[in-house]
């Protein structure tokens, strides 16, 4: 997938594309959570690792989307954070 931004107010230092695309795998999962999301083949020179897993360095990412859980913690957490800001 790729993301073309071209509107003049676009902020190139303010925009998180990785982000964008993270929270859109998070809300397929959530939204259908029987969709398969992580293709399960070799991918280029790795057998042994999903190639999600591969082209963002760890596990972590496919974790966070697949763990109902996370959203939850992390929520909380971000909540607490800004308590200070919003008061």
């Amino acid at each position: 997938m790729q993301i073309h931004v071209e509107d003049a107010g676009y902020d190139h230092d303010g925009f998180r594309p990785w982000r964008l695309i993270a929270l859109a795998l998070k809300s397929l999962r959530l939204l259908r959570p029987d969709y398969d999301l992580w293709r399960d083949f070799p991918y280029e020179y790795e057998h042994d690792r999903l190639a999600i897993d591969l082209i963002n360095g760890s596990e972590l990412l496919r974790q966070w989307v697949d763990d109902p859980l996370r959203r939850a913690r992390r929520s909380r957490r971000i909540g607490e954070g800004r308590r200070k800001f919003l008061a």
